[in-house]
């Protein structure tokens, strides 16, 4: 077990991720992608904010489509390997065990480019209730490199 394994494990404890049973089917996301609540709950001391632990599971091949966050975003890969483009910046290649950082309001896309699943865990802090994603018009890295 690496140190961001570690990292990953001990916030989903501070989460409370372990009671499986607050865990959340999102409908509606991009095709392919599969997003499960673990866990949210205001974010304290900030009174009026929220955080979120979401586990997305990609099928081969898929996209989230290009989005921002009102705040900040901490994800890691769990399984497999996937594309993070975040701005108008070259498409970043993450594999499992490693972690990227989104500033809020940032626009951002992930893709799973290979014939593998994946599995990204995302943590979103601060946003405010009600809000947590938008989606915007831009390009995603390719599906098919």
């Amino acid at each position: 077990m690496t140190i961001r394994h570690v990292i990953l494990l001990a916030m989903a404890a501070t989460l409370g991720a372990a009671a499986s049973s607050s865990a959340q089917h999102l409908g509606g996301h991009s095709p392919g992608v599969t997003p499960t609540i673990i866990d949210e709950r205001d974010l304290l001391p900030l009174p009026g904010t929220r955080e979120r632990l979401t586990q997305l599971v990609f099928d081969k091949r898929t996209t989230v489509d290009p989005h921002t966050h009102p705040g900040a975003e901490v994800g890691t890969v769990t399984k497999g390997t996937l594309l993070v483009k975040v701005a108008d910046g070259a498409c970043a290649r993450y594999t499992e065990g490693q972690m990227f950082v989104v500033a809020p309001n940032t626009m951002m896309t992930v893709t799973n480019a290979t014939d593998q699943p994946a599995t990204l865990m995302s943590l979103v802090i601060g946003f405010p209730p009600g809000h947590h994603i938008d989606y915007v018009n831009a390009q995603p890295c390719p599906a098919r490199p």
